[in-house]
């Protein structure tokens, strides 16, 4: 019989040795990419709006950028053309639905409320707003505002001039008030016209006032719209000649 010591072990199996190489996953399409007029960046699909700003827009969606859409709505709203916001590709005009589609919202919020004033003060006859102090509230002026001028906010019953749309003139009728105004405007005018006749000549060719802020006596009366005679500031002959008093002549 055999002993313990003859018995020999079982053949090891000969696996193969794990790669160390990681496993390939599954092929994937690379997203396709579009170029952006405005920016002139690649960007993918999902970068750009489902649709063209208008919708009388004749070139694709996918033509300006989300972002360069989203920064020219803002762009013309803090320029002071909210009203006038237009295609950054073809120029055409947004309309109220395309802002609130692509508008920031608290951008969308003040295009709206703006739009809503603009609508009831050109489609609702003698639509004030209030002038009171953090009044927002608005109504219709029952009344011709020359024929009755004083309004009164239903809300917080600030008095107004309907006629001037200023507080109300407290103490004066809208005729007084018309006569101190235009007195004020005519006296601003000729301490003006005093200003202008000490600090300026005129031009002996066209006659229009010109003023001089440094330099040499040489002038010419060249900005747009003059006449382009050249003369002496001191003396106002043609240059180079000069009266024969004058200081510069030689």
């Amino acid at each position: 019989m055999a002993g313990p010591s003859d018995i020999q072990p079982p053949p090891r199996a000969h696996l193969p040795k794990p790669s160390t190489k990681a496993l390939a996953g599954p092929a994937t399409d690379l997203p396709e990419m579009t170029e952006c007029r405005v920016c002139l960046e690649e960007k993918t699909i999902a970068d750009f709006p489902t649709r063209a700003p208008t919708s009388e827009c004749e070139h694709d969606a996918a033509t300006c950028c989300n972002s360069c859409l989203v920064q020219a709505i803002v762009s013309a709203f803090e320029g002071n053309i909210w009203d006038d916001i237009r295609c950054p590709i073809c120029n055409l005009q947004l309309q109220h639905n395309d802002v609130a589609n692509f508008a920031p919202p608290e951008i969308f919020e003040k295009y709206d409320n703006l739009s809503t004033r603009r609508a009831l003060e050109t489609d609702v006859p003698n639509f004030r707003w209030c002038l009171g102090p953090n009044c927002t509230f608005g109504q219709e002026h029952p009344d011709s505002p020359t024929v009755q001028p004083i309004s009164v906010c239903s809300s917080c019953g600030f008095v107004s001039c309907a006629h001037h749309n200023i507080p109300w003139h407290s103490g004066e009728i809208c005729e007084e008030y018309d006569t101190r105004v235009k007195a004020g405007a005519d006296l601003v005018d000729k301490k003006s016209e005093k200003t202008i006749r000490r600090i300026a000549k005129r031009c002996p060719g066209c006659q229009r006032y010109i003023n001089k802020n440094g330099g040499c006596q040489h002038m010419s009366c060249n900005l747009v719209g003059l006449c382009g005679r050249q003369f002496c500031w001191h003396c106002l002959h043609d240059y180079p000649h000069h009266s024969w008093g004058c200081i510069r002549r030689r």
